[in-house]
C-alpha cells in the first residue's frame, strides 16, 4: 500500500491516482473500441493493455516515479504480463456469475490499482 502518513506519500499517491484514471480511460475506451469492432476480449484487453502499458510507464515515470532508464520497461511489462494474466482470471469469473465483457474490467479495478502502485513503487522504480 502507499505510505499516505507523509506529506509526499501523499502526494505521490495522487499523482499515481491521476496518470491511473487518465491511463484506465485511454485504455478502456481502447478496450471498447476493439470489442467493437468484434475483437474477443481477451484479444481487445490485451491490445489496450499493451497500449496502456506504454503510455503508463512513461507518464508514471514522468509525473509519479521519476524518469526510469528504458530498460526497466522489461520490468514493467513483467509486472503487467502477471497482472493481465489474474485479471483474466478475475474477469473469466465475473463472467461466470452474469456480469458481461463491458463491466468485468471496471469490476478489478481495485486489484489492478493497489498490485500496480506497489509493484511499480517497489520493484519498477525502487531506486529512483
Amino acid at each position: 500500500m502507499p505510505d499516505l502518513s507523509t506529506r509526499a506519500g501523499r502526494r505521490r499517491y495522487l499523482r499515481f491516482a491521476i496518470v491511473g484514471l487518465f491511463n484506465t480511460a485511454f485504455g478502456y475506451g481502447l478496450y471498447l473500441g476493439l470489442l467493437w469492432l468484434g475483437l474477443p476480449y481477451w484479444l481487445a484487453w490485451g491490445g489496450a493493455l499493451v497500449a496502456a502499458l506504454a503510455v503508463g510507464f512513461v507518464l508514471s515515470g514522468r509525473f509519479v516515479f521519476g524518469p526510469a532508464h528504458p530498460a526497466r520497461f522489461i520490468l514493467y511489462v513483467l509486472a503487467w504480463i502477471a497482472i493481465y494474466a489474474l485479471n483474466l482470471l478475475l474477469i473469466e469469473g465475473l463472467f461466470l456469475v452474469g456480469i458481461g465483457p463491458a463491466l468485468a474490467p471496471i469490476l478489478i479495478l481495485p486489484v489492478n490499482v493497489v498490485l500496480s502502485y506497489a509493484v511499480q513503487k517497489r520493484i519498477v522504480y525502487r531506486s529512483i
